[in-house]
């Protein structure tokens, strides 16, 4: 099992996790300009390495959080019904499929709605947002003994969660410019959600 920056501390599970949460991080909003120099510089090159993509920056990823800002707000920022750039989910699932990820959600303690709208951040007003799932994921994924929740198993609400992401993904990644900062990241993003979903089938060595 190959996973990505791994610390001496850390089971290969909890690693993933923790790159999800920084995706949870980056598509809820761009991040402080020494966070940002440090997820760009040191991060993104790990996460290449584990998916044996080149290392190599493109130089349209070396902008600052100003201008990754404002791509963000044009593109994200403000839900558009219909945007092939929305951050949620557009296929209903049947109501007898209907995954409760709102009661998941609070239940694993993530926050699925936002009170007010912060300027610069989205605004997850409807369900299924991109990083409210990633959250979730990242959340699931570091708790592997919990119990069945809501009468699924951890291992059901895993693939939920992964097929929304993924189509997410892969919808945003078809529509924003291979040359864009977020474009690349979103590409970056569903690679990564891609193995993820194989990696948490295997059993973590002991």
């Amino acid at each position: 099992m190959t996973t990505p920056l791994p610390s001496d501390r850390q089971s290969p599970h909890e690693a993933i996790a923790d790159i999800l949460w920084l995706w949870a991080a980056l598509f809820d909003g761009p991040p402080p300009e020494t966070v940002w120099t440090t997820v760009r510089e040191s991060v993104i090159p790990g996460i290449c390495e584990a998916l044996n993509r080149p290392v190599d920056l493109p130089d349209y990823l070396r902008i600052d959080t100003r201008t990754l800002a404002t791509q963000y707000e044009e593109l994200f920022c403000i839900p558009m019904p219909g945007s092939p750039y929305s951050l949620y989910d557009d296929v209903d699932m049947p109501s007898e499929e209907d995954p409760n990820l709102w009661q998941l959600a609070a239940i694993l303690d993530i926050e699925w709605q936002k009170e007010e709208f912060s300027p610069g951040r989205a605004y997850p007003i409807s369900p299924d947002h991109l990083s409210v799932l990633f959250a979730l994921w990242a959340a699931l994924i570091g708790l592997p003994n919990v119990p069945e929740l809501l009468g699924k198993s951890r291992a059901e609400w895993l693939d939920v969660l992964a097929h929304k992401v993924i189509r997410i993904l892969s919808r945003i990644r078809q529509s924003l410019p291979d040359d864009s900062t977020y474009g690349w990241l979103a590409g970056l993003a569903l690679d990564y959600a891609e193995r993820t979903a194989a990696w948490v089938k295997e059993p973590e060595p002991r």
